[in-house]
């Protein structure tokens, strides 16, 4: 009953809180959704994605003339989901202009030596567990595929962002297993390549509407030391012996 497949988001759940999982995928419990409840901020995380990987997955290559309004078009799109709360939209509108107009102005010189930009793109590799297949899987916020066949990964965050010392510590695995699946051809049409660069996009829409922070650390090192670590771990909970506990 142990799971065979996890994503990389759900290993950082098992790091921090390897009883979820177990409730999760072993017992099969999923929390009794409320009533009726107004969208929470997780909500509003869903809605700011989706309207930025579209407008990425729109111009992969090439930019609009108006970088600013093509990302507006999108979110207004997406907003729609929420039309029947006007208070929420109302807040969050504004924001998520800011943010629009930041990103407008940002965008340029990230698409400097940049060949292809994918958004909300899956990967996945197989290991073997204990003689056993294994999936890790993935989705990757952005991809930034540089001329140089190097490549940088970067995840937008509306909530928390990890430090540089979290991620290299592999508590906060997301962005280097990212790029061990990467590296390993894990992306479907996208040959292996290295990922020399991962990045975090704090989206506020306050002043400034967004921050971006650079992990300070040697990326593919970091990935192949993380990766050899979680195939430990999941040989770990291969053990029937081995409890989830509720803390690691």
């Amino acid at each position: 009953l142990r799971p065979r497949a996890l994503s990389v988001t759900r290993i950082e759940r098992l790091l921090r809180d390897p009883y979820a999982i177990y409730a999760r995928y072993v017992l099969g419990l999923e929390p009794v959704k409320p009533v009726s409840s107004a969208p929470d901020p997780a909500r509003r995380g869903i809605i700011f994605h989706g309207a930025i990987g579209d407008f990425l997955s729109q111009f992969p290559k090439d930019l609009p003339q108006d970088v600013a309004a093509a990302i507006e078009r999108e979110g207004s799109r997406h907003f729609g989901q929420i039309a029947d709360y006007p208070g929420l939209v109302s807040f969050w509108w504004p924001r998520f202009r800011r943010i629009a107009r930041w990103l407008g102005e940002q965008e340029p010189a990230w698409r400097e030596g940049v060949e292809r930009v994918l958004a909300e793109c899956n990967g996945a590799i197989e290991l073997q567990i204990s003689g056993q297949p294994f999936t890790l899987s993935c989705r990757a916020d952005r991809i930034d595929l540089r001329a140089d066949g190097s490549a940088r990964i970067v995840d937008y965050k509306t909530g928390a962002v990890p430090t540089s010392k979290q991620v290299d510590s592999g508590l906060s695995p997301q962005l280097t297993l990212q790029a061990a699946i990467l590296s390993r051809g894990g992306f479907r049409d996208v040959n292996p390549r290295q990922a020399h660069e991962l990045a975090y996009v704090h989206l506020t829409g306050g002043d400034p509407a967004g921050e971006v922070k650079k992990m300070d650390l040697p990326v593919m090192d970091t990935a192949n030391r993380h990766l050899a670590a979680l195939e430990k771990l999941l040989t770990a909970y291969a053990d029937a012996a081995q409890p989830y506990y509720p803390r690691a």
